[in-house]
């Protein structure tokens, strides 16, 4: 993240989850329980959005991030960013390691990104009334399901708050100018993983390539035949997500694609 607007993402996450610890252990099982749901969630979006900044994301996309988007997209950004750690030291002198176990300072216990989702998701069927058929076919949560689903979710991000929280970020970053002027900062163990690029304002899909040691972008094309004129032409591509539309470059055809799931174009 740019500048000096460090956000103590981790002391807001821990917050919460103290509040939802306290709020769980008040005798009220009818509601108590999805008050500590909510306090619960909001402790994990915290918890994304820590690890999020902690990657040194630009302003611009963390502007633009919902809290569900941070979960679901952290091993994007950075395939390492996740991962618990623990710090040792040894001495220096070579003649020492050899006889000398490395000492443990401390350990960074993090939720996994998948983990966190299916958390969240879990989390948030416990703040929703149940629908009429989720009555009609008893498939409701009770109130014992729901007071035990959030004793689990809490049992299981204690080993997160209850740790030294050493906040532990090793990676290199790659700073990636799109077309339409947004900065797209990606960890360069991502890109090694994964060498396409799209930007967050605009969706441009880009290729990412090393020359001389530098990280740059190409921008990547894509070839669609118009189903209607059957013309095929070559277009800038853009994200390859449900609702991307391309219009037809074909005089006196000018149809409009929109891209459904599976790359399946359909014509408006």
């Amino acid at each position: 993240m740019s500048g000096n607007h460090k956000i103590h993402f981790w002391i807001k996450a821990r917050a919460h989850f103290k509040a939802a610890k306290e709020i769980q252990k008040l005798n009220d099982e009818e509601e108590a329980p999805r008050y500590a749901a909510l306090r619960l969630r909001m402790a994990l979006e915290c918890l994304a959005y820590d690890s999020a900044q902690s990657a040194n994301l630009s302003y611009d996309d963390m502007k633009i991030w919902q809290p569900g988007n941070a979960i679901k997209n952290l091993k994007n950004m950075d395939p390492l960013v996740d991962q618990s750690r623990t710090i040792s030291s040894k001495p220096k002198s070579i003649e020492e390691c050899g006889s000398v176990k490395p000492e443990s300072i401390g350990s960074d216990v993090r939720l996994s990104a998948r983990r966190m989702d299916k958390l969240n998701n879990k989390l948030g069927q416990l703040l929703h009334e149940a629908s009429l058929y989720d009555h009609v076919s008893r498939r409701a949560i009770q109130s014992h399901e729901v007071t035990k689903r959030v004793n689990e979710v809490i049992q299981e991000m204690e080993a997160v708050f209850s740790g030294e929280n050493l906040k532990i970020h090793v990676g290199e970053n790659a700073n990636l100018p799109c077309d339409c002027g947004h900065q797209m900062t990606r960890r360069v163990s991502a890109l090694i993983k994964d060498q396409t690029v799209w930007c967050d304002e605009c969706d441009a899909s880009h290729l990412a390539v090393k020359d001389n040691g530098l990280w740059k972008v190409k921008r990547r094309t894509v070839a669609i035949t118009c189903p209607r004129c059957e013309q095929e032409h070559t277009y800038p591509a853009l994200a390859e997500r449900d609702g991307t539309v391309y219009r037809c470059a074909t005089e006196n055809c000018n149809s409009t694609f929109k891209c459904s799931f599976g790359l399946h174009w359909s014509v408006e």
